[in-house]
């Protein structure tokens, strides 16, 4: 429409008018006269265009950046799964068997089994290797909450993700830290008594990994 306009100016404004302030033939080189009339609408409509480009490019990064979050809190899910599915340890049963535990949930076998006699208990040793697990992958669930904070994402499956880990950790780690579920290696042939600087150490521990896991 603009292009059309400035096209026919020239001869418009060169055709005899029927009043004397439309009359541009007297007005010296027609030319300037045109340029001077055209260019605040070429200015005016160049403007347009590149709000309209602007607005096109914010609206593209904007778009850019959600897709890209997205895809961070994808792959940062399928990371927590992985080191979740990797998950191992040992505990043993009340009768002395050594049994295998794989993944987050099954912790809740040592820490549910009853309020005051649990039936599982875990060596010393095995207790560091859970506790130093449970401390990168605590580390990796805070990562992931605070990208969730960061970016705003209201959509239940991506706020509700950590929410079945937080659960079981917080029992597990609450076990750990106040009950006596930790015993010496047997392998040592050691006993409660004879490491509990040891075991407090791990309470400890599992106390502070404990405070990470309410916060996600």
């Amino acid at each position: 429409m603009a292009i059309c306009f400035c096209l026919f100016t020239p001869w418009l404004l060169t055709r005899p008018a029927f009043l004397s302030l439309f009359d541009f033939s007297d007005k010296g080189q027609i030319g300037d006269t045109i340029g001077g009339i055209t260019a605040p609408f070429i200015g005016i409509v160049s403007i347009c265009l590149l709000i309209s480009t602007l607005n096109e490019q914010i609206l593209f990064n904007k778009q850019q950046a959600s897709d890209n979050t997205i895809s961070q809190i994808l792959n940062m899910q399928t990371a927590i799964i992985q080191m979740d599915e990797r998950f191992s340890y040992t505990y043993l049963e009340n009768s002395g068997d050594c049994k295998s535990g794989e993944g987050i949930s099954s912790l809740a076998l040592v820490s549910v089994s009853g309020s005051n006699y649990y039936t599982y208990k875990i060596e010393i040793r095995q207790a560091r290797f859970i506790l130093s697990q449970l401390s990168v992958f605590t580390d990796l669930c805070k990562c992931y909450a605070a990208l969730i904070k960061k970016a705003e994402r209201k959509e239940e499956a991506y706020s509700s993700f950590l929410s079945s880990y937080q659960i079981t950790l917080s029992e597990f780690l609450e076990c750990v830290s106040t009950k006596n579920i930790i015993v010496g290696n047997t392998l040592d042939n050691a006993s409660d008594d004879n490491n509990p600087s040891e075991i407090e150490a791990i309470k400890k521990d599992a106390k502070r990994i404990l405070e990470l896991v309410k916060t996600l």
